[in-house]
């Protein structure tokens, strides 16, 4: 279970950022992490940093969002004693470079959906959405 996420020069973290997730233990309730916070507070970013887990062709634009910390994208998954990061190779540059390995599976649902203009049988699966 992943315990740990830290974000660094990733659209508006500028400095570096951690998130420590809820673990279950037992309890009701437990194991559940909420987030909550103004509009531009980096909860769409912090899903989006999920999102990546497990894409084959990750990219990182460039743009005056990331100019603070030089153009630099870091994103490191802590699971247990396992680290998994994404990090780009040279200043500016959308090239990156992943290393470690993440053992749970991650489950990302974009809050926009595709716009289907024809009506019936939904096309998509949980499995659609797994990112290994």
């Amino acid at each position: 279970m992943i315990t740990k996420l830290t974000c660094f020069g990733y659209r508006g973290f500028s400095t570096k950022q951690s998130l420590t997730l809820a673990q279950p233990n037992g309890e009701l309730g437990s194991g559940l992490t909420v987030l909550v916070g103004p509009n531009g507070g980096g909860k769409s970013t912090i899903m989006e940093c999920f999102s990546k887990v497990g894409t084959q062709n990750v990219s990182f634009s460039s743009g005056k969002r990331n100019k603070k910390p030089g153009d630099i994208v870091e994103i490191v998954f802590k699971e247990g004693e396992n680290t998994y990061s994404i990090k780009t190779v040279s200043t500016g540059g959308s090239q990156n470079d992943k290393s470690g390995c993440l053992l749970s599976k991650v489950y990302y649902l974009p809050s926009q959906r595709v716009f289907e203009p024809y009506f019936g049988e939904n096309k998509s699966e949980r499995t659609d959405f797994e990112k290994k």
